[in-house]
């Protein structure tokens, strides 16, 4: 007898620590580790019709599992079980679907969090087990089967055989009664683990478990996931850091943060930016979500026009200045030193840390540069906390201003996205220059170039050697915005000696090789600006 048509379940296996991936897996689950911006349990989730009920028992960080689909899938039927161990003596996938039991009492699919299939998954109108070629010298890796014709009849279980397929984490179970049987009847364990496979043997001895091959992308190692993230990623990828995601899914733009009060301080900075940026639409401890803008990233607007449009849009909307008190005034230069003097020595402290560098004279693309300590000890600090109050963005450059498609009567032309959550701990105003700051550090150094990873550090010894690439119109923006700080009275040799500590800054945020173009960067240039060249010019 066939199922009707969506008339079955998903079970999704997410309890699992990820031990194979604990570098990239410490602060988030490896089920929402991005592919192409999207999360890998969307992929998953997306790949089945959305009146499906998933199931999905949970473990390790089964909050942020609970968070990211209550946000991203509020209108989805979505389960989830908790499992009591899910790493100790007798956890293991087997044990994690169990606990499901009574949440599956009809035909499923089983599915893993760390399986990527490209073809459509049929439905479990009959029981059929997912399989992928590999190479005959990696069974020990896999759990195998021994096939006659398409008939499953036997598992290999991480031994030296001669099957030439492997288990890839996904099936479709039928008979699902003789499958329970199975799985409750047969308490065999590898490495202290129970095994999904116990529950199909009911079904292999009577000749009913169909091989189907799929195209298969393990993501459950870190070697695996990195291979599949640079298969997937195409066209935007936000450049990703340790702590913090974003992910375009479902029509929203979701933003994770492992520090929750990057969240809570960021969602009562919209109060301030109510009008310039997207309304939010959900929050959690450790997201925040707002409906995706129709429209396109100031970067890829290639009009001179437009930037001077939006320059003089910001200054006459946006940056609006703050009369503060004598005292507010002492508050907020000494913010401004903290903000770019203190946090800027500790963040170059953690880089050296992350890399094992030291501080040492350098010859960078052929210029002598003394060390970094040295060019910070000539930095006026006074002169750079001497700020100006205005209502801030604190990210400001063009990947982060979007222009609409439509400009809705009484809305802005331009929409402000991923603003910082706060000044050094000030929420209604921070400085200006640093808003044009970082207008020139993304015009100086494309984020696109970037991703297509068109840069390169070359380092022998003390010398040198930083390449990039860059558009035209960016290096047209660059004379543009002296142009409009000059003739609106900013100081731009402040405006580009805090450009060279954003460098610096962000260095110790990203990994190799990114980081060391971002530290050589801001050297270089913080030297070429303290020694007279008055545009540090590439």
């Amino acid at each position: 007898m066939n199922t009707k048509e969506n008339d079955y379940k998903v079970c999704i296996l997410a309890a699992g620590r990820g031990t194979r991936m604990e570098n990239l897996t410490k602060e988030l689950h490896k089920g929402l580790l991005p592919l192409d911006n999207k999360p890998i349990l969307s992929h998953i989730i997306e790949s089945f019709p959305e009146d499906v009920e998933i199931v999905m028992p949970v473990g390790y960080k089964k909050e942020l599992i609970r968070q990211y689909v209550s946000v991203a899938y509020p209108n989805r039927k979505i389960t989830l079980v908790e499992v009591d161990n899910f790493d100790g003596p007798g956890s293991g996938p087997g044990y994690s679907i169990l606990q499901c039991r009574e949440h599956l009492q009809c035909p499923f699919i089983l599915d893993s969090i760390d399986t990527i299939v490209m073809e459509k998954v049929p439905p479990p109108d009959h029981d059929w087990f997912g399989i992928a070629e590999i190479d005959p010298m990696e069974t020990e890796r896999y759990c195998t089967a021994r096939l006659e014709g398409d008939l499953v009849v036997r598992f290999d279980d991480k031994t030296k055989n001669s099957n030439r397929y492997a288990y890839i984490g996904l099936a479709g179970i039928h008979n699902y009664a003789l499958f329970w049987e199975s799985l409750t009847g047969n308490k065999y364990m590898i490495k202290n683990e129970y095994q999904v496979t116990n529950g199909f043997h009911g079904i292999v001895n009577r000749r009913q478990l169909h091989a189907i091959s799929f195209t298969w992308f393990d993501t459950g190692s870190e070697q695996n996931y990195l291979a599949t993230a640079e298969k997937f990623n195409k066209g935007f990828s936000s450049l990703e850091k340790t702590n913090e995601c974003i992910f375009f899914v479902n029509g929203l733009v979701v933003k994770y943060f492992s520090d929750p009060t990057m969240v809570s301080d960021r969602v009562k900075r919209t109060k301030v930016l109510s009008e310039f940026c997207p309304e939010i639409v959900a929050v959690t401890e450790n997201f925040y979500a707002y409906r995706f803008i129709d429209g396109v990233p100031l970067s890829k607007v290639t009009n001179d026009a437009i930037f001077s449009e939006f320059l003089e849009w910001s200054k006459e909307h946006f940056w609006q200045k703050k009369k503060l008190t004598p005292a507010k005034a002492e508050e907020f230069k000494a913010a401004c030193r903290n903000f770019y003097r203190t946090k800027t020595l500790k963040r170059i402290e953690s880089f050296y840390q992350i890399t094992k560098l030291v501080d040492r004279p350098e010859k960078i693309n052929g210029y002598n540069v003394p060390m970094l300590s040295e060019l910070l000890n000539r930095v006026d600090w006074n002169n750079l906390s001497d700020g100006c109050p205005v209502n801030f963005h604190g990210d400001y450059f063009l990947e982060n201003i979007i222009l609409r498609s439509e400009q809705p009567k009484g809305a802005h032309k331009f929409v402000l996205i991923d603003w910082r959550q706060s000044f050094d701990g000030i929420i209604d105003y921070g400085d200006i220059y640093y808003d044009l700051a970082k207008i020139n550090h993304g015009l100086r150094l494309s984020h696109e170039m970037i991703r297509k990873k068109m840069f390169d550090v070359i380092i022998d010894g003390d010398c040198i050697t930083i390449e990039y690439g860059n558009y035209n119109y960016l290096t047209d923006c660059q004379q543009i915005l002296r142009n409009f700080a000059e003739s609106n009275s900013y100081d731009f040799r402040k405006i580009e000696i805090l450009t060279a500590l954003i460098y610096l800054n962000i260095a110790s945020l990203h990994s190799y090789p990114y980081n060391m173009l971002l530290y050589y960067l801001g050297k270089l240039y913080l030297h070429r600006i303290l020694s007279g060249d008055p545009y540090g010019r590439n």
